[in-house]
């Protein structure tokens, strides 16, 4: 005859505390899954934005003057995507029950982990600091250079396009297509259109993993 000598409570707490060791080693294999598959589809979604394109080849790179543009991106874009990351809260027992999960960290959303690198601006021949991705996440179509326009001339263009024009009255902004602001720009027009995406990869990543 077998005796039990643990309490209905105790048992019920010893099996918690087994499904707990089970889960956790299910999140930790899901976290990493889950963080490359996130990591890619926002890469995907950044680089798909019309902003990044005329970054590269376009009328952004040619208004900015935007020198080594591919250079500079490339490294942008490795500092959005290294920020993502994904860590397994460990399952616990409180009050009878099991608590534990995923937390993912995004991207920062006052940009400052890239406005400030060397890649998001650049010094002009005259000494003029041009912070091309601040003025462009953040600045809407408020006048950025006063006084200014553009014109073309590609012996003195960074890029071989366009230059800035002396002509009083005037101003330049970034262009109103791509204008963005602090809460609505590419990066977060981006992020906002795969929510329901990275929802399924955490799901399926976690369901795979268990």
């Amino acid at each position: 005859m077998i005796k039990i000598l643990e309490t209905d409570n105790q048992i019920a707490n010893l099996i918690l505390d087994a499904m707990a060791g089970e889960i956790n080693k299910a999140l930790s294999k899901g976290a990493i899954k889950i963080e490359r598959d996130v990591r890619n589809i926002v890469r995907a979604a950044i680089t798909a934005q019309p902003e990044w394109g005329s970054l590269l080849t376009g009328r952004l790179r040619s208004e900015f003057g935007l020198p080594d543009s591919q250079e500079r991106l490339n490294t942008i874009l490795k500092i959005w995507s290294n920020s993502i990351v994904v860590y397994p809260v460990p399952a616990k027992r409180v009050a009878g029950r099991l608590k534990g999960g995923l937390r993912i960290d995004m991207i920062a959303g006052n940009f400052e982990d890239v406005i400030s690198v060397p890649e998001a601006y650049f010094v002009t021949e005259k000494g003029v600091t041009l912070n091309w991705l601040e003025w462009l996440l953040k600045f809407g179509d408020r006048a950025i250079i006063r006084d200014y326009t553009i014109g073309v001339n590609p012996k003195r263009s960074r890029t071989g396009t366009d230059v800035m024009v002396k002509h009083v009255g005037k101003r330049w902004s970034v262009p109103p297509e791509f204008a963005g602001t602090i809460n609505d720009n590419f990066l977060t027009r981006a992020l906002d259109s795969i929510q329901g995406q990275i929802t399924d990869i955490v799901e399926k990543g976690i369901e795979s993993s268990l």
